[in-house]
């Protein structure tokens, strides 16, 4: 996550490499992730939307987690 509301998520193989990027919103301690394409098939699964816990440090997935 950058400070410009800005998003990169990177995934990592042996023999390559991808990078899914996009922005991102802050409301009432959840984050979302826009423009995350759900049909891009890979063996990797996040969430679009996760709770923030501020005193932990920490996100936890707020729905059901899609693949990418």
């Amino acid at each position: 996550m950058f400070k410009n509301n800005n998003y990169q998520i990177v995934v990592r193989d042996n023999h390559y490499q991808c990078y899914y990027k996009g922005k991102y919103v802050i409301e009432n301690n959840i984050l979302k992730l826009q423009n995350l394409n759900d049909a891009i098939n890979t063996d990797r699964q996040v969430s679009n939307k996760y709770i923030i816990n501020n005193q932990l440090d920490t996100l936890k997935p707020l729905i059901r987690a899609i693949r990418i």
